[in-house]
């Protein structure tokens, strides 16, 4: 813990993918207007892990939970992690692991953490991000899905799979800035303001990184986070 700034707790998701009729599909899951955490947005199946339980396992088991699917042994590509930002009460220290879909799997939502879920392309999920209500690190992840679908599910896997070797923790910052829409944006590690105009917790991160690419802070406009750049 930093300050008065809550500790994160550990958490997984599985971002699943899928062959579909107009190219890679992701799932997303509905969380219930009840929930404690991102309640009533669309997000990758995951969630806190138990004591004592690895991070892979815990993905597993939200996925198995919250959907039915089971991958077997196969085992998911850990990629990417994003901590909350410590101005949140509430804070998740994830890891997201990638995998494609089990022949004969399907997904059954739970009705309780889970109400519903769709297939989605990653184009598809970013032009319904306001519906989808989607929050910043699905922005990003189904931004850099997009840009990689044309190259099919396995150059997706690939493509995690050298992520996760050089392991990147993006805790994003808020700034007060005039140009950003509502005078607010959320910088992430590679913006050239993060460390001198952003509030709260986290380390730079040099832009050469492969999951440092591109824009580099988030905006509010109509209705959902937008990626921005400098």
């Amino acid at each position: 813990m930093s300050g008065d700034h809550p500790a994160p707790r550990d958490a997984a998701s599985v971002v699943l993918l899928r062959e579909g009729p107009g190219g890679v599909e992701v799932l997303l899951i509905e969380r219930p207007a009840t929930a404690s955490f991102v309640a009533g947005s669309w997000v990758f199946p995951g969630g806190a892990a138990e004591p004592g339980e690895s991070l892979p396992a815990a993905a597993l088991r939200e996925l198995r939970e919250e959907t039915g699917i089971s991958l077997g042994s196969v085992p998911p590509a850990p990629f990417a992690r994003w901590t909350t930002p410590s101005s949140e009460p509430k804070r998740f220290d994830a890891r997201f692991f990638l995998a494609g879909l089990p022949p004969g799997e399907e997904a059954v939502v739970d009705g309780g953490e889970a109400v519903q879920a769709r297939w989605l392309t990653p184009a598809v999920a970013l032009a319904e991000r306001a519906a989808l209500r989607l929050v910043p690190p699905q922005v990003h992840i189904l931004t850099d899905l997009a840009a990689r679908a044309g190259g099919g599910l396995a150059a997706l896997v690939t493509w995690a799979e050298a992520c996760g070797r050089s392991p990147l923790n993006i805790t994003p910052r808020l700034a007060h800035l005039p140009d950003a829409p509502g005078g607010v944006a959320i910088l992430l590690p590679w913006d050239p303001l993060y460390a001198r105009c952003g509030i709260g917790d986290g380390e730079p991160a040099p832009a050469s990184h492969p999951l440092a690419i591109g824009p580099s802070r988030f905006v509010r406009r109509d209705g959902g986070w937008h990626l921005a750049s400098v």
